[in-house]
């Protein structure tokens, strides 16, 4: 019927235009242009309209009675559950969506001025031939981005987590994580990984079996598997361990305890050296073990140290031979059991770094902040502290 074809022409030109008009903000925002948009909302419209008013209704009528706004819930609960199955579906289409790195403002500019443009003179000028021709170039510059986008500089981020640590290391070559987060941070870690177009990893170091370190490893591995994983030297293995394990079994990726006396190489010119807090290598393994981890780029070495107590920092320090500890950015965190030991002290002296990045569980408010605040001013050195400062991004370079 005539009303019925109105009907969907008018919906198909609300989401066509809700699709345009939203594109840039969706690509600055979310790094993504959704291809198949207008399909989603010529179904998504209707179906979260009449969710709505369901669940509007259900309101009113559990005002008066509960067993009559009972299956009003259901009807609102039902629309969005397909809702869901919908978007679900179409997102698993390939290239349903393109990964865009943030376009640039002379990008966005254009296409304001293109839709502002078409809006203008739609009475006039507007001609369809150009319309098509202006939409598509709108289109085409914004997602060119996917197409060019530049080679990662070499450089460390340290994650300002809600739950526990991580840092993505970076490099043209390739990229790799060291710890994975609590649980429920791997979602923002694989939308962090998918933003900076890094679809799998080459290396995933966990540095300890502590919630903080690997129960976000599945969650984000699921999107971006690593290639290898490095896990700690344990007699007694957590759950999470247990289950990321079997996950790299199943997939065959190889994973395990590091060669401590071998440096590992890659990706590209990075150079791994791995020791622990545990007992000789010759010994057995104690029941927890943390890795310290060295990172060395062309001109510069970054090491991180996940300090659990002055025992163990001790035991490090011990081991430690000449220059070992030498790394012009050090990561740490400086609070141990609420205080500042004499052992970081040391160690920030033996590493001679220029930066010091405070994290961890290192509470900026705390006392010890104070402590190494000045400890950094005293001896010229720069400090970041991600819990207050958010993430932070250094070159790692010459």
């Amino acid at each position: 019927p005539a009303w019925f074809s109105e009907r969907v022409k008018v919906l198909a030109l609300i989401s066509f235009a809700a699709w345009i008009g939203t594109a840039p903000a969706v690509a600055w925002h979310m790094g993504r242009f959704s291809v198949l948009s207008l399909l989603v909302n010529l179904l998504a419209v209707p179906l979260s309209s009449a969710a709505m008013i369901a669940g509007l209704a259900m309101l009113v009528a559990a005002a008066f009675s509960a067993t009559l706004a009972a299956p009003l819930a259901s009807v609102a609960s039902l629309l969005v559950a397909l809702l869901q199955a919908i978007n679900g579906l179409i997102a698993t289409v390939p290239f349903s969506a393109l990964d865009l790195p943030p376009p640039s403002p002379l990008i966005l500019l254009l296409y304001a001025a293109a839709i502002v443009w078409i809006w203008y003179e739609r009475r006039r000028a507007a001609t369809f031939f150009r319309t098509a021709a202006l939409l598509f170039g709108c289109i085409a510059s914004l997602c060119a981005g996917a197409l060019f986008r530049p080679p990662p500089e070499q450089s460390v981020t340290v994650l300002a987590l809600s739950h526990g640590r991580a840092t993505l290391i970076e490099s043209p070559a390739g990229a790799a994580l060291i710890d994975a987060g609590g649980l429920g941070e791997g979602a923002r870690i694989a939308e962090l990984l998918r933003r900076r177009g890094i679809p799998r990893l080459a290396l995933l170091v966990i540095t300890e079996d502590a919630p903080g370190a690997i129960e976000g490893a599945l969650e984000f591995a699921r999107h971006a598997p690593p290639a290898r994983v490095i896990l700690p030297r344990n007699s007694v293995v957590s759950t999470a361990r247990r289950e990321l394990e079997i996950w790299c079994a199943a997939r065959h990726i190889e994973y395990g305890t590091p060669a401590f006396k071998q440096p590992l190489a890659g990706p590209g010119e990075l150079r791994w050296d791995f020791f622990d807090d545990g007992p000789p290598l010759d010994a057995p393994a104690a029941a927890e073990t943390a890795l310290c981890v060295r990172l060395s780029a062309p001109g510069s070495r970054v090491l991180f140290v996940n300090a659990r107590s002055s025992a163990s920092l001790q035991r490090l320090l011990a081991r430690s031979g000449s220059g070992v500890f030498e790394a012009g950015i050090l990561q740490i965190d400086p609070a141990i059991g609420g205080r500042w030991p004499q052992e970081v002290e040391s160690l920030i002296r033996e590493s001679r770094c220029r930066v010091i990045i405070a994290s961890g569980a290192a509470d900026p408010d705390d006392p010890t902040a104070a402590r190494i605040v000045e400890h950094a001013r005293e001896n010229g050195l720069r400090l970041f502290w991600p819990r207050r400062d958010g993430s932070v991004r250094l070159r790692v370079d010459n």
